[in-house]
């Protein structure tokens, strides 16, 4: 995984990168508990990994992946909060954006043509896409979103395993 930050160009920034490969892998236990719950639930594999795709398209509907938050019904916004899509890429989005400056390219097809580039942060992307970003608990609070979820699901499947039948 770390030639993948490097070739996609991201910030050349130690704290950068181990904030990329935590939150990456944090997301990875997550989904690894969540499907370890359902093959614990569910006898026949085939339900649960229809339940298991079925959930994950519901967190990247609800989690701002595929849909933006702000044009989502105000009553279903609280469905962000159980995405783990949405802690992922909003941790690496303000990782990466809050420092970021954005300017259009110069216009070089016309000579003497004014020079009226508008630059832009990428905090206004961040606020745009309803993200917090103004402090290091806005950064962290992702990566704990992700642990709770993770916790949550490991203990819902320890709970499931106890409760399976033992045969002696």
């Amino acid at each position: 995984m770390p030639i993948c930050y490097w070739m996609a160009g991201l910030l050349p920034e130690v704290g950068a990168f181990f904030y990329f490969e935590l939150l990456l892998s944090i997301t990875t236990l997550a989904a690894a508990a969540i499907a370890l719950f359902m093959s614990a639930t569910f006898t026949l594999f085939g339900i649960a990994n229809v339940v298991v795709s079925i959930l994950f398209v519901f967190m990247m509907v609800f989690g701002g992946y595929l849909i933006n938050l702000k044009s989502m019904a105000a009553w279903l916004s609280w469905l962000r909060y159980l995405s783990i899509f949405r802690y992922s890429m909003g941790g690496l989005l303000t990782a990466e954006m809050r420092s970021l400056t954005f300017c259009p390219v110069t216009n070089t097809s016309v000579p003497g043509a004014p020079d009226n580039r508008q630059c832009q942060s990428g905090t206004l992307y961040l606020r745009d896409q309803d993200l917090p970003y103004a402090t290091a608990w806005d950064l962290w609070s992702n990566v704990f979103g992700q642990v709770l979820i993770m916790i949550f699901f490991y203990i819902l499947c320890y709970v499931q395993l106890r409760r399976i039948n033992k045969y002696k």
